[in-house]
């Protein structure tokens, strides 16, 4: 299993990011090494006070794939996914 980690900067104070929610719906795009950039929705819940997260890769599988793993570290959140075969549109 191979994971994808991404990584977003703000010019805000640690101390404002670790106040906030992270649950919600979130959306961005990302760019490999080769091809075009491809836009993600990534879902994130709490249940039963555990994170949990799922993603949709709109542009390329609109299956969604769950989090295997999902870490809140201060101001540094860290999502796992299991690498998937990308599929041309």
């Amino acid at each position: 299993m191979r994971t994808l980690m991404l990584f977003a900067c703000a010019a805000i104070p640690a101390s404002a990011l670790l106040a906030q929610n992270v649950t919600g719906t979130w959306q961005g795009s990302l760019q490999g090494p080769q091809g075009p950039a491809f836009r993600v929705v990534m879902k994130i819940s709490l249940d039963d006070d555990k994170l949990k997260a799922v993603s949709y890769s709109i542009d390329q599988n609109p299956t969604p794939v769950p989090a295997s793993a999902i870490t809140r570290d201060g101001s540094s959140l860290k999502i796992t996914l299991a690498a998937r075969q990308a599929r041309p549109h």
